[in-house]
């Protein structure tokens, strides 16, 4: 009996209530990231106009302010002004009122300047014009509903800011008396606070706040230059509250994250009943009915399925299939010993064609005092396309050939063995690599339907001079290292593939071996090995192997070289053919020629 959690309606249940859930988490993300963006852009903007206007306040006020800010920093620890003044117009009338018996019937600015008044009537002028600021500033923090509004004074050749105007009061006891604490002077280290700096030293309202989080707060602030007949007096600073712009931010995303849920919760349930009424009341007949033929094989259960599941869905059209399913399965069970029979008779075929592949390649190498010569063939699949040969077309020259047949199995061993018998039908003696690779590309040309292709290195060596004259007809570049130094590559100029165009001429190049010299030969195979992420050992991990070989001999390079392809395998399937043939030449010296 199975159990109610392992049903496709409960399956699909839980997968909406996943959707669901998903949904919810991108909504609730997206839904946050877009009210930060807003809710952050309208504080800014409501910040940077308070700041303006506060600017256009001041500057409105022109040189009046000017000189109440330079009194202030000359002469701030003189005055004492009341902490809790509610309004300014008492303090001015103290002034007015002394103005007026000091220079009766004068208007200050017009008939008097501000420096030449006593000490005692600036000092009145500087409170009465002190309090009308701190008032505007907090003014404006009320009435725009944000925790701060400054001006500040900046000494920038020691990065020290002076709140002139502090939004936020700040008292001091004089004779048990309060009052108002002026010079506010502090340290802001340009690393940290750089927004205040920049929008200083730019002198201009830039895009985004400086964030503050410190005992005064965890805010958003803004900063405006003030300018005043050209000149730059200071920053004006308006803050807002961080922790209020992220609980309106929050309450909107939760807001509307609940109207959501409840919509898809709907929603769901719904389509989740339509589901099981429509269709999944059906699939569970066509379940129990496919259940009864596995156990009966009772074939009149395949016209019972299309009775009871009608229709022009894809259930409908599952249950019809199965229906012919069911019918063709006794044919299809006659039919498996046929197929397995037919399947062994293929394999013992390709068996017999991989057998007389491998027979067609030299075994035997020159027992000759002057060479010694190794080679080995690995296929990446039972038959492979990869060949190599050797032969002596008389008693002085040896031929040697390292070819990769396009392609796989036996059509390519088929290719491989028309290649290797035009090979040995034209190499005849003094007739070079090059005039033999076009005779076998004739040969190759004619009748090709399939369209293969040779990449074949044939060279001739001369076993008693040492001299080795080659063709390369789109192979690998050859090794070659001369006795006592490093294996390098042959880098002559490449012929086209053999087997394609008819009519093709193809390049002789020779070199002399000295003795102790050795050419390794191989196939693509060997640089493209690859391990298990597809990294390939390449011609320098090959270059590599054959260098770090202790051995001196044919055999033990080439034995080598394919002990690290495995070894860099690591396991993973071999990739192509492996193929390696090398000649170590025991005779004369000589000097490299190319014609």
């Amino acid at each position: 009996m199975r159990k109610k959690s392992d049903s496709l309606v409960f399956k699909i249940a839980v997968i909406f209530l996943i959707f669901t859930l998903l949904t919810m988490g991108f909504s609730t993300f997206s839904t946050y990231y877009n009210q930060v963006k807003i809710y952050k852009a309208q504080c800014e903007e409501t910040i940077r106009s308070i700041g303006e206007y506060l600017a256009l306040l001041i500057e409105s006020r022109g040189n009046d302010f000017m000189i109440y800010q330079e009194y202030y920093m000359n002469h701030f620890e003189e005055v004492d002004i009341p902490y809790d003044f509610d309004e300014y117009l008492t303090a001015k009338e103290a002034f007015d009122k002394e103005f007026s018996v000091t220079y009766p019937g004068k208007t200050l600015g017009v008939d008097v300047e501000f420096k030449d008044m006593p000490d005692d009537l600036q000092k009145l002028w500087f409170i009465y014009t002190h309090e009308y600021w701190l008032l505007t500033f907090e003014d404006a923090r009320e009435a725009f509903d944000i925790p701060y509004s400054y001006y500040l004074y900046i000494k920038e050749d020691i990065f020290n800011v002076v709140y002139l105007i502090d939004g936020e009061r700040t008292a001091k006891e004089i004779n048990g008396e309060n009052y108002l604490y002026l010079g506010d002077e502090y340290y802001n280290d340009p690393n940290v606070y750089d927004f205040e700096w920049d929008t200083w030293f730019t002198g201009k309202a830039l895009e985004g706040y400086q964030l503050w989080n410190n005992a005064w707060g965890h805010t958003y602030a803004y900063y405006t230059p003030l300018y005043i007949n050209g000149h730059k007096l200071g920053l004006i600073g308006t803050e807002i509250d961080v922790d209020k712009v992220n609980r309106v931010i929050v309450a909107n995303t939760i807001k509307h994250c609940i109207g959501l849920a409840g919509v898809l919760i709907v929603c769901e349930a719904i389509l989740l009943w339509v589901l099981n009424k429509l269709y999944f009341s059906k699939l569970r007949i066509l379940e129990n009915r496919v259940e009864a033929f596995s156990r009966s094989k009772d074939i009149k259960i395949a016209e019972e399925i299309k009775d009871k599941v009608r229709g022009h869905n894809e259930i409908a059209s599952l249950a019809s299939k199965t229906s012919d399913m069911m019918t063709e399965l006794d044919e299809h069970v006659r039919n498996i010993q046929d197929i397995s029979s037919e399947n062994a008779r293929i394999s013992t075929e390709i068996g017999i064609a991989s057998k007389l592949q491998k027979d067609m390649l030299p075994k035997v190498f020159p027992n000759r005092k002057e060479i010694d010569l190794y080679a080995t063939m690995t296929p990446a699949k039972e038959i492979g396309g990869d060949f190599y040969d050797f032969f002596f077309i008389d008693d002085d020259h040896l031929a040697l050939v390292i070819a990769d047949v396009s392609g796989k199995g036996v059509p390519a061993a088929m290719f491989m063995i028309k290649s290797l018998t035009s090979l040995r039908l034209h190499a005849i003696p003094s007739v070079k690599p090059g005039r033999i690779l076009a005779g076998v590309n004739k040969d190759l040309s004619e009748n090709n339907e399939l369209n293969l292709f040779v990449t074949l290195w044939l060279g001739i060596l001369n076993i008693k001079t040492g001299e080795l004259t080659m063709s390369n007809a789109g192979h690998e570049y050859p090794m070659y290292k001369k006795a006592g130094g490093s294996f390098e590559q042959i880098r002559n100029e490449h012929d086209p593939v053999v087997g394609i165009l008819p009519g093709m001429a193809f390049t002789n190049n020779s070199i002399t071996l000295d003795p102790g010299d050795t050419i390794f030969l191989y196939t693509d195979g060997v640089p493209d090995t690859k391990n298990y992420e597809s990294t390939r050992f390449g011609v320098s991990g090959m270059t590599d192997a054959l260098d770090s070989s202790d051995a001196d001999t044919p055999k033990d390079y080439v034995e080598f070289v394919l002990k690290k392809a495995n070894e860099f395998m690591d396991g993973a399937d071999q990739f192509d053919d492996i193929t390696m043939l090398c000649v170590k030449y025991n005779g004369n010296t000589g000097n490299t020629t190319e014609q």
